[in-house]
């Protein structure tokens, strides 16, 4: 597991970590969970998105049209940027998705990435 000690980690990504736990609660579930699983450590980002990507995965029939649609451009506006961020969602999100995905889920999935994403997403 990737751990920081650096609490400004999370607090600093405020914006991103609550455009998830606001669409549904068990990404809102997995965030508590990972905060009290090595206290007294904090997750990383890196961390979060890949526990929320599996999450993404498994729930993503039941997300509306528009969480999804909000979860992607909240990934494209990020993953544009060639920093930490980006990173995290390339490594945490997107490739975290593209292995626990069977083929038919990853197409489904896929539709929602945009351009940025799909250009930095190493094929599957």
């Amino acid at each position: 597991m990737i751990f920081v000690q650096d609490s400004n980690d999370l607090q600093s990504h405020k914006e991103i970590i609550y455009t998830f736990v606001s669409k549904d609660k068990r990404f809102f579930s997995e965030y508590q969970k990972e905060l009290t699983r090595n206290l007294p450590l904090y997750p990383s980002l890196e961390l979060l998105l890949v526990d929320f990507a599996v999450i993404l995965v498994e729930n993503f029939d039941q997300l509306s049209e528009q969480d999804k649609l909000e979860i992607f451009d909240l990934v494209e506006k990020n993953i544009k940027n060639d920093d930490y961020i980006s990173t995290a969602f390339l490594i945490g999100f997107i490739e975290t998705i593209q292995n626990v995905s069977s083929k038919e889920q990853y197409n489904k999935i896929e539709k929602y990435f945009g351009e940025n994403t799909k250009n930095k997403a190493k094929p599957c």
